[in-house]
């Protein structure tokens, strides 16, 4: 069962099911001045770039005879490897509180 989710729902029940530990989402990696915004605002950016890859993989295959299999496969290894350098420059934050420490009111 946990070939069929990650096959058709990606890694999101990898993590749980292999590793036994989560180890942050993007709440967790965001700074704390955009922990509101920053993912929402991430994924509809995700959402803006993947807009153009039908049209993308249709040029890629126009220009090698109707291969959809080998622009499928050149726009997923480029994905792959950009996701690669992009997480390796990362910084994990794990343990980082999800919460601003409460002012404290001055009383009179």
């Amino acid at each position: 069962m946990t070939a069929f989710n990650f096959l058709s729902h990606g890694t999101l029940d990898l993590y749980p099911t292999f590793l036994q530990v989560q180890h942050g989402f993007l709440n967790e990696l965001s700074p704390e001045q955009v922990r509101g915004t920053f993912p929402g605002l991430a994924y509809q950016l995700g959402n803006l770039i993947a807009s153009g890859n039908a049209v993308l993989q249709a040029q890629i295959a126009s220009t090698r005879g109707g291969n959809y299999g080998l622009a499928l496969a050149l726009v997923a290894g480029s994905v792959a490897i950009l996701l690669a350098i992009l997480t390796s420059l990362g910084t994990e934050a794990r343990g980082t509180a999800m919460h601003a420490p409460h002012p404290t009111v001055p009383t009179s």
